[in-house]
């Protein structure tokens, strides 16, 4: 996890999740560059998980994906990453 622009007391704060098989250090140089003086921004990593739709190969996501329809939802890991109950690694 990455915190940009840390404050005591911010005006505003921005949890920024990034995508399937990315990290939190993919938007940095992104969000480095916007007028965020009173604006914190905390940038979660995902765990690295097995991704069905990708023949289970791990990746980082919040949840599992088995299809680009919505026939599934992987609620248990949906709870997990709400609760931060799986290791980030």
């Amino acid at each position: 996890m990455i915190t940009l622009n840390k404050q005591t007391s911010p005006k505003s704060l921005v949890i920024w999740l990034h995508g399937l098989g990315a990290d939190c250090n993919d938007f940095t140089h992104f969000i480095e560059k916007l007028d965020r003086s009173e604006c914190e921004f905390i940038l979660p990593n995902a765990p690295s998980i097995p991704i069905t739709l990708n023949q289970g190969m791990m990746m980082r996501g919040w949840y599992d994906i088995h299809a680009l329809n919505f026939e599934f939802q992987d609620n248990i890991g949906l709870e997990a990453s709400k609760n931060n109950d799986r290791k980030n690694n």
